[in-house]
């Protein structure tokens, strides 16, 4: 629990303050949920999402008698008249710890505004809920009352939004029918007024236009969000989709994430036959798709009242921005079964052409090496790391939609296992699987970090291409001399995109082939290169998922060497039983049935490359990994081809994402004896300049999509190794 001191002592690590200084023009108003009690040695002070406890004996009576004046009328200053120095102080210390910690804020006095005190005095309450976040609260309300809003639709869910916009204040709604126009006939309600017309959706002067696709057919969406207008209002969509009602994201032109974002998100993990539904009523539309009725409608009135209610509180947040709108940047689910809601964020996809176009990613900004900082500049926790990262995980709407390990036996090792959603409708989502060895937190880290490598290799952003006849000769280089070249040439004139690339060792620029950056999509057609998972790496920042791909191109080198004879050596079985998490691994292996061989693969040079080959089980597994540290390449393959026993154990399958090498059978390996543990290596400058001196260049492109650029601790990379001219 926080806590804080009265007297003329203040919260930690602040000086005690004999003036009011930079807070005695401050307006002090209290949040309306904010509620304190005296706890006989001070007071505990808490709103809805947090508390703290102000110690002091007079703290309770301190903060009693300020209260009531906190209403953003007076000053600090003009509060502390009369008193003396230390009773200043006393206050300025608690008006200063409720301003942090956002109990209080400072109020801006409010202009005059146009509105009959009677109408004031009937919307007390919204006038009341929009202060409790935000100053001019008058004026933030008199514009929604004054906004014009359009609802189009027909049925019981435009009827809804219209009645929640009416008790909520505003004047007049109209709702449109889409169709040959005709004159608005206006109806009185006890509330307002309500237009309904007939006529087309684009044109006329309105603030916000919500349309409930159940009602009008999701191709009026479609038009409505393809042919945004700079100056025009924004579009609030309401969709119904399978069993779920989803209301936004709100759409503006040029901004993003819009609707076809949603759809998008949509057609990698809803159902299929609700996705061809909405297709078929889209395509299907005749004209401009005005007023198509196979929207796919909501189950009941009852039902409609409560999505059209939600939708309604929505355009009031939106209009009066006293709060962030449920549909900002995110789709509020209704279940229309359970009546279940839940608002899921969306974010914009890289192949949306409304709000993304075909500019270039952003850049990648600094990373640490290893440490991912907070905006204050304090390195974050591993909780607050996964917090950001959950940004990948919604049900919906997620570039992964769940976590599927809840069923999954946790001992002795970390199983995380998560659904990648389909590339479309057709394709079957992708489950992924990773392994820890302390704690499920770390586990998933590590397969939502499998799962954005996986993403980007799928998705193949190319929105940084160059054709490559454009390029000048020596800032490509030749496909045949990068690793992963199948041997298949590619003609000249299929050279097909690059991407811009850069040397790892120098900094130098170049530029690669597509194919070869995302070799197992339709872009690597010709088969010029293995479709491998080799050079891919993701990592909290730049750095580390650089390292892991540059790891992983290497291992794809000892591992390919392996399989055509060059030999391997074993590792001695004492080194293992020497070290405690390899002895606990291998131990654990054989108690599930499989004894696990490590062999160190030498083609892996100059990093560390261990294989770990499982026999005994139900089926032949193998994992390998590469590191700097040649025990911690033992450990990390040695823990994956365990974590695998232990599945087939339960019978449980599993996906560890793209091969490095299909089709390879450790049976086949070569075995050169048993090697001692060489030494580590010190640094990945030490690694590239023992490549450069071997021949060969690493080229790292930056293969981070805009979606994940925003989660800030997701970043991919691919590393091609290059052989020298």
């Amino acid at each position: 629990m926080s806590q804080v001191t009265t007297a003329a002592q203040t919260v930690p690590g602040e000086q005690p303050a004999a003036e009011l200084g930079g807070i005695a023009d401050v307006r002090p108003r209290l949040r309306h949920d904010v509620v304190f009690a005296d706890t006989g040695f001070g007071a505990f002070v808490r709103n809805t999402d947090t508390g703290f406890l102000i110690r002091g004996k007079s703290a309770y009576r301190w903060l009693a008698t300020l209260v009531p004046y906190f209403d953003g009328q007076a000053t600090v200053a003009e509060l502390c008249e009369g008193l003396n120095t230390d009773q200043q102080t006393v206050i300025a210390s608690m008006m200063q710890t409720l301003l942090e910690r956002g109990f209080v804020r400072d109020s801006v006095p409010e202009p005059a505004v146009d509105l009959p005190a009677e109408v004031i005095e009937r919307f007390r309450s919204q006038i009341d809920f929009i202060a409790h976040f935000a100053d001019d609260a008058v004026t933030r309300f008199a514009r929604y009352r004054r906004a014009a809003v359009l609802i189009v639709g027909d049925g019981d869910t435009s009827r809804a939004i219209a009645a929640g916009l009416l008790r909520n204040g505003s004047q007049t709604v109209e709702i449109r029918r889409p169709g040959p126009s005709t004159p608005a006939v206006a109806v009185d309600t006890p509330d307002g007024q309500v237009l309904y017309s007939t006529g087309p959706i684009a044109g006329g002067r309105h603030d916000m236009v919500v349309i409930c696709a159940d009602e009008v057919g999701p191709a009026t969406v479609w038009r409505a969000c393809a042919n945004l207008a700079p100056d025009g209002p924004a579009v609030l969509p309401v969709l119904t989709l399978g069993r779920q009602a989803m209301l936004g994201p709100v759409t503006r032109h040029g901004a993003s994430p819009c609707w076809g974002c949603l759809l998008l998100r949509l057609q990698a993990n809803a159902e299929a036959g609700d996705l061809a539904r909405m297709w078929q009523a889209i395509a299907t539309a005749p004209g401009d798709g005005d007023g198509h009725r196979s929207g796919q409608r909501l189950p009941s009135a009852s039902v409609a009242q409560i999505v059209g209610s939600a939708a309604a509180f929505d355009v009031f947040r939106l209009l009066t921005e006293a709060l962030i709108g449920e549909s900002a940047g995110a789709v509020l689910v209704q279940d229309v079964d359970t009546l279940e809601s839940t608002r899921e964020r969306l974010l914009p996809h890289p192949e949306c052409g409304w709000c993304h176009g075909d500019g270039p990613p952003a850049a990648a900004g600094p990373a640490p090496e290893d440490l991912v900082e907070r905006a204050d500049g304090g390195p974050m926790s591993e909780e607050e790391i996964h917090e950001r990262q959950l940004t990948l995980v919604r049900k919906h709407v997620g570039i992964v939609t769940a976590f599927t390990d809840h069923g999954l036996t946790q001992s002795p090792l970390k199983v995380a296992r998560c659904r990648l959603g389909g590339e479309n409708a057709a394709l079957e989502s992708r489950e992924l699987t990773a392994f820890g060895l302390d704690t499920l937190l770390g586990a998933r880290q590590a397969v939502l970090q499998l799962a954005a490598s996986t993403y980007v290799d799928r998705l193949a952003d190319l929105r940084a291409a160059v054709p490559g006849d454009r390029l000048p000769a020596e800032l490509r280089p030749d496909p045949s001399r990068l690793r992963i070249a199948s041997g298949v040439a590619l003609p000249a004139d299929q050279a097909g995109p690059h991407l811009p690339a850069t040397d790892l060792r120098t900094g130098d620029p170049y530029w690669l082939p597509a194919a070869a950056v995302y070799p197992a999509g339709p872009l690597n057609a010709a088969a010029a290169f293995e479709p491998t998972g080799a050079g891919s790496g993701a990592g909290l920042s730049v750095e580390q998922a650089t390292e892991r791909g540059l790891l992983s191109a290497l291992a794809y080198e000892g591992l390919r060497l392996a399989a055509s004879g060059a030999p391997v050596a074993a590792v001695d079985p004492a080194e293992v039983n020497a070290d405690e998490q390899l002895s606990f691994l291998a131990t654990t292996g054989g108690r599930l049935g499989v004894t696990v061989t490590l062999f160190r693969l030498p083609g892996a040079a100059p990093a560390h490359a261990v294989l770990a080959a499982a026999t005994g089980g139900a089926r032949r597994r193998w994992s390998v990994a590469a590191c700097l540290d040649p025990r911690d390449a033992a450990v990390t393959a040695l823990r994956d081809a365990v974590g695998q026993a232990q599945l087939d154990a339960e019978g449980i399958g599993f996906d560890l994402g793209p091969d490095l090498l299909a089709d390879f059978d450790p049976a086949a390996l070569k075995v050169d004896g048993a090697q001692p543990p060489p030494p580590a290596v010190a640094s990945v400058e030490d690694l590239l300049a023992a490549l450069a001196a071997g021949g060969r260049q690493a080229l790292r492109v930056l293969t981070t999509t805009p979606d994940l650029d925003l989660v800030e601790v997701v970043h991919t990379v691919r590393v091609l190794l290059v052989d020298a001219r």
